[in-house]
């Protein structure tokens, strides 16, 4: 998810205690437009699917009730959220690191991965690599925020009311993404995939982003929520935002007269030749 992983800037990982919470929540926000999009992608019968990244494995357990015939690989560098998932014949874990671990060349369907690419400083490696694991007419969904709404723009583009939350969110944010790209990771790289996956040699590339309209005390605003403790952390020593803008943030994110525009994801498709 939005800064995961506990290899990754804030150090947030399966194990941590609000994990099934946080997990929740981003799959709250971001499967609507997850399923939908893969739904349309019309992939046939008897697909192999490969869902990196799983999480909690919602993404996975779709394509396996949905996608008559499937076989799904479902993997992330912590599988302990995934015990779920071993009750569905069709669907296998892998405990794997996409960076270094193996991957069946020539193989999938369909490859999905959801907010991992942009924490991951080898990315582009990875995504050729994840190209060689397509069969020929094999489909590649990423899924990545672009944070340059939140970061760089005027906050009053970005709330509705109260305006002065707006300051202490847009701090908060370019903290976040400039403390990435110190550690190799782009917190604007969703707005780059269409681009890298024609470059990729996949065709027929296409994207969506969307930005839902959060209110705050409301279960998308917990996504918001959670982050922050770790925020308060791996930020601290950052100049460009104050102990302050963490307290009037978390205050809005809990009034229901908070209104924002959250996190753009882009989803991004291409279909190998």
């Amino acid at each position: 998810m939005f800064l995961e992983g506990k290899h990754y800037g804030l150090g947030l990982a399966n194990a941590h205690n609000e994990t099934e919470q946080r997990l929740a929540a981003t799959e709250d926000l971001f499967d609507p437009m997850t399923f939908r999009l893969l739904d349309e992608l019309g992939l046939p019968p008897g697909a192999r699917c490969l869902e990196l990244g799983a999480g909690s494995g919602s993404v996975g357990r779709f394509l396996a009730d949905q996608i008559e015939g499937s076989t799904v690989v479902v993997t992330d560098i912590d599988t302990t959220q995934l015990r779920d998932l071993h009750e569905p014949d069709n669907v296998e874990i892998r405990e794997h690191d996409v960076r270094t671990d193996p991957l069946e060349e020539g193989h999938y369907d369909l490859i999905h991965a959801r907010l991992l690419l942009e924490h991951l400083p080898e990315r582009l490696a990875v995504l050729d690599k994840l190209v060689r694991s397509l069969r020929p007419g094999g489909w590649l969904m990423i899924e990545d925020v672009d944070m340059t709404n939140m970061a760089y723009l005027d906050h009053h583009r970005l709330f509705f009311e109260p305006h002065h939350t707006g300051d202490a969110c847009r701090a908060i944010t370019l903290a976040a993404v400039e403390h990435g790209a110190d550690l190799g990771l782009d917190y604007c790289f969703g707005r780059e995939l269409p681009r890298h996956l024609r470059n990729a040699g996949l065709v027929d590339v296409d994207a969506e982003a969307a930005s839902r309209l959060v209110t705050g005390g409301s279960s998308h605003a917990v996504y918001y929520e959670l982050l922050l403790p770790h925020l308060r952390v791996a930020l601290r020593d950052r100049p460009e935002v104050q102990e302050s803008d963490f307290d009037d943030w978390e205050t809005a994110l809990r009034s229901p007269d908070t209104m924002f525009q959250g996190l753009t994801m882009v989803s991004a498709w291409g279909r190998r030749p």
